[in-house]
């Protein structure tokens, strides 16, 4: 079952970290680390996101690269937190030896990026059930499971022939209906 740390699994995971780095200045251990404590705490806190939308950016890694992660992530981050709430995770910098405002920004960054693969995900499923797609994020149902793989794992320019290296690694399985343009010669399907 996926949840949100499989993220770090991905491309978009590594250029989370590599561009939380550059905004904060920190090294990319102690990044991973803040994320890896951010990302879950954030989901697990509310189920009401209030939902940005991702400037127009197609897919995670170009919304990640290009856009004003701490400004987006500002916005959400005060309609998604009380400041009790704010200075209470701030605190937790702390333990991974994080000051307070880098933490801070990598907060405002994973509320941003969770804004943005929420948004994907609510746009690439007609009708789709807020609460389930966290719950999905927070690895509780299965039920947008496929929705969050796909969101990960951008593949335009694919013939789809070939899992990529992060498909396997997420255990995405194929569906039976899905053709190879080989049509069953040479041991394709």
């Amino acid at each position: 079952m996926a949840n949100i740390l499989d993220v770090f699994r991905t491309q978009a995971g590594q250029k989370l970290i590599e561009r939380t780095q550059q905004l904060t200045g920190q090294e990319g251990e102690k990044v991973q680390k803040a994320l890896v404590f951010t990302l879950p705490a954030i989901l697990t806190n509310s189920k009401s996101f209030d939902i940005a939308e991702s400037e127009g950016k197609s897919d995670l890694i170009s919304f990640i690269e290009q856009a004003d992660l701490l400004a987006i992530g500002t916005d959400a981050t005060v309609h998604q937190f009380d400041t009790v709430q704010i200075q209470k995770l701030k605190s937790f910098g702390s333990l991974i030896e994080i000051p307070e405002e880098d933490f801070l920004k990598i907060l405002k960054i994973s509320t941003a990026f969770l804004n943005a693969l929420i948004t994907q995900m609510m746009n690439a499923e007609e009708d789709a059930d807020h609460t389930e797609i966290i719950e999905t994020l927070c690895g509780k149902s299965l039920k947008y499971e496929r929705i969050y793989i796909k969101a990960l794992v951008k593949k335009g320019d694919s013939p789809d022939l070939i899992q990529s290296s992060e498909e396997i690694a997420l255990g995405e399985d194929r569906k039976d209906d899905d053709e190879s343009i080989l049509g069953g010669y040479s041991g394709g399907r």
